[in-house]
């Protein structure tokens, strides 16, 4: 299945403050930091999408991402194609 080659999609786990998210990204190595909002944590599945940093792959960014407390789950950015 196709994906985007660089992003990933983090689900925060429930309670997750923004600044905690923000932290979390920001710890990491295969991940460019990026300032999360409440809004965005407030939503009823509450994820972002993330650019993994130069030089690391999105199955190094999982695995990293997947080792931290506040990270519900991480996975790739499936590119889905409507049929027409």
């Amino acid at each position: 299945m196709e994906y985007v080659s660089d992003e990933v999609i983090v689900v925060f786990r429930a309670g997750t403050t923004a600044s905690a998210a923000t932290a979390a990204l920001a710890g990491t190595q295969s991940v460019a930091a990026q300032e999360v909002t409440q809004e965005e944590l407030d939503q009823p599945l509450p994820y972002v999408v993330v650019k993994t940093s130069a030089g690391h792959t999105v199955d190094q960014a999982i695995s990293e991402l997947e080792q931290i407390d506040v990270i519900e789950s991480a996975q790739r950015n499936h590119v889905l194609h409507t049929m027409g």
